[in-house]
């Protein structure tokens, strides 16, 4: 009888523990681009009446994961609590095609998932997308993805640039990097509209 209230009891107490430990438990925050899309209408385009299709980004190392990477020194790893709500991808697909559909460069923006035949095709590639913290106590947001701009029939590349951004994160954990993402990946849609209208 005393050996199964020992047992009785042992059990009690771990619930207890078990349960305090729970409520404990911090939760994941989710992040996304919250800011809306502006840029510059472009009204004179020699692509004016053309259709683009926007391919799924391509990513190097991480980009296809919806965690939020940091690199210290040479130890590259990501944070416990902290999530993309999408991938890193799926991201950077839709902030592309809202920048891209508001300029109205092309007559027509399409996704990767349309069956509509193109005339040209957008490819991106992530090189980077990853806070970055200094021994100095700073850190800064990294971006750097690849475009390449082809026509579509012949897969021919028509151009190519290099957008990378190292911005200034005005706190250390994740929320300063999404922060410092945002104004990076606004820098990158005037910068990606003004090199496709050329």
């Amino acid at each position: 009888m005393k050996e199964r209230v020992s047992r009785v009891c042992v059990i009690v107490l771990l619930t207890l523990v078990l349960i305090g430990c729970a409520g404990r438990v911090r939760q994941i925050e989710s992040y996304t681009f919250d800011t809306p899309v502006k840029t510059r209408k472009t009204y004179s385009s020699k692509f004016h009446n053309k259709i683009l299709l926007v391919d799924y980004p391509g990513g190097i190392g991480h980009g296809m994961s919806d965690r939020i990477y940091y690199r210290k020194g040479e130890i590259e790893s990501s944070y416990l609590y902290s999530r993309w709500s999408v991938s890193q991808n799926r991201l950077l697909m839709a902030r592309i095609l809202k920048i891209v559909h508001s300029s109205s460069i092309f007559k027509e923006v399409l996704d990767y998932t349309s069956e509509a035949t193109p005339d040209y095709l957008l490819e991106s590639r992530i090189y980077a997308f990853k806070h970055v913290l200094k021994k100095d106590g700073g850190s800064y947001a990294l971006i750097d993805i690849v475009f390449r701009l082809l026509r579509y029939e012949e897969r021919k590349v028509v151009k190519s640039v290099e957008l990378r951004y190292e911005e200034p994160c005005e706190s250390t954990d994740a929320r300063g990097f999404v922060r410092a993402a945002e104004r990076a990946m606004r820098r990158l849609g005037d910068e990606l509209v003004e090199w496709l209208a050329k």
